[in-house]
């Protein structure tokens, strides 16, 4: 009997909602943060809408991913410790959301400030709790 052929993506992206941090952090943190520029990738399917995650990735044939940012990606050039720390705890929070549509396929890793070692520390451990895969430092 042949073998199912399993293919697993290690590095694949979501697009975040640009409108993610502005509608949860006040304007004194929001200024500190880079400006999110938006490239196109969100009219792929499953970039932003978790809904369509599956169904793309049954077209392509993988069985699951490790999803990463990418308008958060920016986010690792602010240079206002609270600012970065709370638009990354509000990132953590949307992508455990986003990954909850197939907890089994989707995988989602956490970003972290490090500016403060000891708040990098209890947002991986809070992180882990919600049952991210891992979490990216600068």
């Amino acid at each position: 009997m042949p073998e199912a052929k399993v293919l697993f993506s290690a590095d694949s992206h979501v697009v975040e909602p640009a409108d993610l941090w502005s509608h949860h952090l006040d304007s004194a943190l929001m200024e500190a943060l880079p400006p999110m520029p938006r490239k196109g990738f969100d009219k792929h399917p499953g970039a932003t809408d978790p809904h369509d995650r599956p169904g793309a990735l049954a077209a392509d044939g993988v069985c699951g991913e490790i999803l990463y940012p990418t308008l958060a990606l920016h986010l690792f050039a602010t240079e206002h410790p609270q600012a970065q720390q709370a638009a990354f705890q509000l990132y953590n929070d949307w992508i455990n959301a986003y990954r909850q549509v197939a907890p089994d396929r989707l995988f989602g890793i956490a970003c972290l400030s490090a500016y403060d070692m000891q708040a990098a520390v209890a947002e991986l451990e809070r992180c882990r709790d919600l049952g991210l895969a891992g979490a990216m430092l600068w």
